[in-house]
């Protein structure tokens, strides 16, 4: 018997993002408290949530029964459907929070007021909701959920007012979501990857002209294949100086085959981004990568560009 993969969920973050947002890299969630660095950014945080209340997950459907025929009376036995939910306190009066427990996607009127419908409709979100129990965390991911109120706001002067809103999550609607969700067992959350000085012979190209630019990378010989990949800008002048680096956000990445406007000498089989990436400012700027594992740990030595690239201003 494993201790190791109980739970205790000290602290816990949920986010929504427009439904069918692809879940972010595991490797990427070096921060469960902020969704910066997950790539698309899209993710938002539902807000503070109830610390006595928690989550509750429901399952909803007609219990299985036995079929018999008149030789067998437990011949078979049936699957029928499920329905689950989530059941979350929402504690942040935010414009968010009244259109998730009203059922509304209208903003806030100029006088900052809500206009409350009179006809509800269950919102659709993208949700992820991070487990934490201590450098652990249990990440759950559903493509398309359909939130709306489930129950009364009560004001208690002695507590924490609660909004409870019900999750009720659906199947996908894209090719990469076409499932109810996902959930990891308790995993370690992954550390941040500091990039050291270059030490690799620079592997990492860069092309375009502003505000354009690709880059493309070939992948570590070594090691196995990594999880994720993190991407850096750094000026020209201060190479090998980590507190230079800048991380730059990818959303997803694709092979240099299928890159939509290669140079004609790009190796085949190099990682690339599959958009355009923009530098901090102008500039003389170079391009650094680092791979890693689930754990966060290095496993590619940082390679960085050969040439660098003029931004203007």
């Amino acid at each position: 018997m494993n201790t190791d993969d109980a739970v205790i969920p000290a602290v816990g973050y949920i986010y929504v993002a427009p439904p069918d947002t692809l879940m972010p890299p595991l490797a990427s969630i070096i921060d469960p408290a902020t969704p910066d660095g997950w790539g698309s950014g899209q993710w938002d945080s539902i807000g503070n949530t109830s610390l006595d209340n928690g989550i509750s997950h429901a399952v909803d459907g007609d219990d299985p029964e036995t079929k018999g025929s008149w030789q067998k009376p437990n011949l078979r036995l049936t699957n029928p459907k499920k329905t689950y939910s989530l059941d979350i306190k929402l504690e942040d009066f935010t414009v968010e929070s009244y259109r998730l427990y009203y059922g509304s996607s209208r903003s806030a009127d100029p006088d900052g007021t809500f206009v409350i419908p009179e006809s509800p409709v269950a919102q659709a979100r993208a949700l992820l909701i991070i487990a934490v129990d201590a450098d652990h965390m249990v990440a759950e991911y559903y493509p398309r959920v359909t939130i709306i109120g489930n129950g009364a706001i009560e004001y208690d002067p002695a507590n924490l007012t609660e909004i409870p809103v019900r999750a009720t999550v659906l199947t996908g609607n894209t090719a990469d979501t076409a499932y109810p969700g996902k959930i990891t067992p308790r995993i370690p959350i992954p550390k941040p990857v500091t990039p050291p000085a270059p030490s690799a012979p620079p592997d990492v190209r860069v092309w375009g002209s502003g505000p354009t630019y690709w880059c493309a990378w070939a992948p570590p010989t070594t090691g196995g294949s990594p999880d994720g990949y993190t991407l850096y800008a750094y000026p020209a002048a201060s190479r090998g100086d980590p507190n230079s680096y800048t991380r730059i956000d990818v959303a997803s990445l694709i092979d240099s085959d299928d890159h939509p406007d290669p140079p004609s000498d790009l190796a085949s089989g190099w990682i690339c981004p599959s958009e355009a990436i923009s530098f901090p400012d102008s500039g003389d700027w170079g391009l650094a990568v680092t791979a890693h594992n689930t754990g966060g740990t290095s496993t590619h030595a940082l390679t960085d560009t050969s040439e660098h690239i003029t931004v203007p201003a």
